[in-house]
């Protein structure tokens, strides 16, 4: 019996072993969310950007001192066109939220960093999603402790959805080789002009019939219960900023107005009226010549570099046209 359980117990640590080397190598050779990676050249699937960003301005401390936070939607905006002596950074992260940008501010103060300003892009993602739902999420996983964080990563289990994306991303005709390489730059290569945008501007007429545009890009709007939290992670954001002297904007991202409309049904109003007794902010959903033109969005969800430049142009001249007052509960 004695011997039984000892040869189940070598075999067992054994197969420890084996599968302890596999996933490692697995995950190192691959590198599905890019957080081994330096330059992320060999890059093809979305990496965790709240992970390798926050990692990237710790190691780079003194070179920049203002950043832009925010959800996917972001990436279109190009900072450096933003007004004022300031080197800026994208911190655009997929599905970010209100609470996820204050503990990157408050891990970049606590570290060291200087900031001078700050603008924030929200939207029914900000305020419907509770940054818990990112807990086991890879791509969304939020950066705090490097060395248990790389644990995590090196003992991922392999991913059939990530292993088709390497085997086919060549034949993906919007693909570019290096398209994440310059992402470390300023925070975000995705204002840049892409084959998507060729193919849109080539083909109107079939981009604008697209049946993506038929429904919301969230179907799970019921989520209005992070309203309050989201809120107070808003002010909190705001009371941190009026401590440490740096000026912050925030604007609502141009929604598509479908999406729009399903998020008012579903309480995104209530969030604009409490964030609008908090501070004034802009929002960008005010024309809906602007939200309802489909060229101006690949999808339901991502609005198209030309109106990350209208944001950015309406936020260096200070617009009166999309700033939102208070609005009475």
């Amino acid at each position: 019996m004695k011997v039984f359980i000892k040869n189940i117990f070598s075999f067992s640590i054994f197969t420890f072993i084996v599968m302890s080397c596999f996933l490692i190598s697995y995950n190192l050779f691959f590198d599905p969310y890019g957080v081994f990676s330096k330059t992320l050249v060999r890059q093809v699937s979305a990496p965790n950007e709240n992970f390798i960003k926050s990692q990237y301005i710790l190691n780079n401390k003194n070179r920049y001192n203002a950043f832009l936070f925010g959800n996917s939607r972001v990436a279109k905006i190009n900072v450096d066109d933003f007004n004022g002596n300031y080197s800026f950074y994208n911190m655009t992260s997929s599905e970010a939220v209100p609470y996820e940008n204050l503990k990157q501010l408050e891990l970049f103060l606590s570290s060291g960093v200087e900031i001078k300003r700050v603008v924030i892009g929200l939207d029914e993602i900000s305020c419907f999603i509770s940054p818990k739902k990112h807990h086991n999420e890879p791509l969304r996983k939020v950066f705090k402790n490097k060395f248990f964080a790389y644990i995590y990563y090196l003992y991922l289990k392999p991913s059939l959805e990530i292993l088709k994306i390497y085997l086919n991303y060549n034949k993906d005709p919007f693909w570019t080789n290096g398209y994440y390489s310059g992402v470390l730059a300023n925070g975000s290569n995705g204002f840049k002009y892409n084959k998507k945008d060729a193919f849109i501007d080539s083909n109107i007429n079939i981009h604008i019939n697209d049946s993506i545009f038929n429904s919301p890009y969230w179907s799970d709007f019921n989520s209005n219960k992070n309203i309050e939290s989201s809120i107070n992670s808003i002010k909190a954001i705001i009371d941190l900023c009026n401590e440490n002297n740096i000026s912050v904007t925030f604007f609502i991202n141009p929604i598509y107005i479908k999406t729009y409309e399903k998020a008012l049904e579903s309480g995104f109003g209530k969030f604009l009226q409490k964030l609008s007794l908090l501070t004034d902010f802009y929002n960008f959903n005010i024309d809906e010549k602007i939200t309802s033109n489909k060229i101006n969005y690949y999808e339901n969800s991502h609005y198209r570099p030309n109106l990350g430049n209208l944001i950015v142009n309406e936020l260096n001249k200070k617009s009166s046209f999309y700033q939102q007052k208070v609005i009475e509960l």
